[in-house]
């Protein structure tokens, strides 16, 4: 009887599997998620980032001062206030130097990296971003009255309890950033394999589609086919057209090529516009539209200093400003009223 070899564990396949795709080492691996708060530009910007390697180990956790003004700190969900921000945030282009100094060459992981990104400013190599939020299994399908297929991506509280049998952003408590950051680590690691494939499955496609040429249509192949047929046969009966050497001296050849010199000449010259002088008239109203438009920027420029000078001091009562903070922001954003009077200073004559 012929031995049969015992089946390999679940984890000697994992082994295996890692050994054929060459997967990155686990250093390269780093997981990130931040905490919003709302701007007067109603948009979203970082207020705290967490970022946590393979072993769950948290590398950086700070708070950041936003360059806008904050109108909505979103303290049931971020767990974010005035109080926090003064006495332990750190201005935005420090922080964003740390995460892209610990992010670079590095593999992404994150819940919906783009939101996290575009609020820091960052740029990362799509290549190098795992986002659980865009994953296909872990995205939900949604079928159309039309028959067609959506796919719709899910929370990762979902998720986590779906998958990995943990309760995370609980109702009536403020969310954590580095616990975040490691559930959509383990998820990534809970399907680690299969995504690594599919990502070598879609950079292979590129490179084929870029190396392959662009097949021709059936017509035009069936006439090149018709055209060297044609050909074949005039040639067999002899009655092909055919290019006679006919001998030429070298004087005739010379003349040939100072003839073309000429016309090539005649046709630049008749290409080339004709430069019309201009009139002293013109050229006096020329030069006084330049200087009269020096003089507008130069007086308009001076107008606007002075009356933000004197409006630098007015910003601490304009009801816009948040007296928390006890610092003049650095983009300075005005009331209606300031903006009228500045309206108004534009519109009055530079002379």
């Amino acid at each position: 009887m012929a031995s049969v070899a015992p089946s390999p564990s679940p984890k000697e396949e994992a082994s295996q599997l890692a050994h054929k795709l060459e997967m990155p080492a686990h250093e390269e691996y780093i997981s990130m998620d931040c905490e919003m708060v709302g701007t007067l530009t109603d948009g979203s910007v970082a207020a705290r980032v967490a970022l946590v390697n393979w072993y769950n180990v948290v590398i950086l956790d700070e708070y950041i001062l936003p360059n806008e003004q904050v109108t909505d700190y979103r303290t049931f969900v971020s767990g974010i206030t005035a109080d926090i921000l003064e006495k332990r945030g750190k201005p935005m282009e420090e922080v964003r130097a740390k995460v892209l100094s610990l992010i670079h060459k590095k593999v992404l992981v994150g819940h919906a990296l783009t939101n996290d990104l575009k609020s820091m400013r960052i740029k990362h190599h799509k290549r190098l971003q795992r986002d659980t939020a865009f994953y296909i299994p872990f995205m939900k399908k949604l079928e159309k009255e039309d028959g067609s297929t959506v796919m719709l991506s899910r929370r990762l509280r979902d998720l986590a309890t779906e998958q990995l049998n943990r309760s995370i952003q609980v109702e009536g408590k403020s969310h954590s950033p580095v616990e975040d950051a490691i559930a959509a680590l383990d998820l990534y690691k809970f399907q680690r394999h299969e995504w690594e494939r599919s990502v070598r499955a879609k950079i292979e496609e590129k490179k084929n589609k870029k190396k392959k040429p662009l097949p021709l249509p059936q017509k035009a192949l069936q006439q090149l086919q018709i055209e060297e047929e044609s050909i074949n046969t005039l040639q067999r009966q002899g009655s092909a057209p055919v290019k006679e050497n006919i001998p030429v001296s070298q004087q005739e050849l010379q003349q040939r090529r100072q003839i073309k010199k000429l016309r090539q000449q005649e046709r630049a010259r008749s290409k080339k516009k004709k430069k019309i002088p201009m009139s002293q008239e013109k050229l006096q109203k020329r030069n006084q539209n330049i200087i009269e438009n020096k003089r507008r920027s130069v007086h308009q420029r001076e107008i606007e200093n002075a009356w933000l000078c004197g409006l630098r001091q007015q910003q601490l009562q304009c009801y816009h400003y948040t007296p928390q903070l006890q610092q003049i922001p650095s983009e300075p954003y005005y009331c209606r009223e300031h903006t009228q009077q500045q309206q108004q200073i534009r519109s009055q004559p530079y002379y």
